[in-house]
């Protein structure tokens, strides 16, 4: 079957607007600064893998193995927001301006407390035991169960 081929002027149009497209991509890239970052803890060791994001926005980075990341941003005052397990939440203010900004954040550890642990020498199996307590519970209310829906997909 042959291929339709489209109209001179319409590939003129087409090209047009292509060229038209990149000059506007590259005019917002080229008013974005960039901002270099490394994470650090408490004992100047680089953070790697943690989630580098600017505050209010769906805008944000991963950092690297070496803890290093960049962010492209328009100049302005913006703050990061800096999340990783292990470690507290980090927000720090920033005023990006037209030269490339250097960031150094340092987060301290998250201590976690977990409650009491008791052991025992009872050999029976935890999950079985509240498996049997849900089963039983199901039985006296119905209802319980019945509110329960989901909605999925399968192809």
């Amino acid at each position: 079957m042959p291929t339709k081929r489209m109209s001179p002027a319409r590939d003129m149009n087409f090209l047009n607007r292509l060229v038209l497209l990149l000059l506007l991509a590259l005019s917002v890239n080229a008013a974005a600064t960039s901002v270099n970052g490394t994470l650090k803890n408490t004992k100047n060791e680089p953070i790697p893998y943690a989630t580098v994001s600017i505050k209010n926005s769906k805008q944000g980075v991963i950092s690297n193995l070496k803890g290093k990341f960049t962010l492209y941003l328009s100049p302005g005052n913006y703050v990061l927001v800096t999340r990783v397990l292990g470690y507290e939440t980090n927000e720090q203010n920033i005023q990006v301006r037209q030269s490339i900004l250097q960031v150094t954040i340092i987060l301290a550890d998250a201590s976690q407390k977990i409650g009491e642990v008791v052991v025992t020498k009872d050999k029976s199996d935890l999950a079985k035991q509240l498996i049997r307590k849900e089963q039983a519970r199901r039985k006296s209310n119905p209802d319980y169960l019945n509110s329960f829906t989901a909605e999925y997909y399968c192809q």
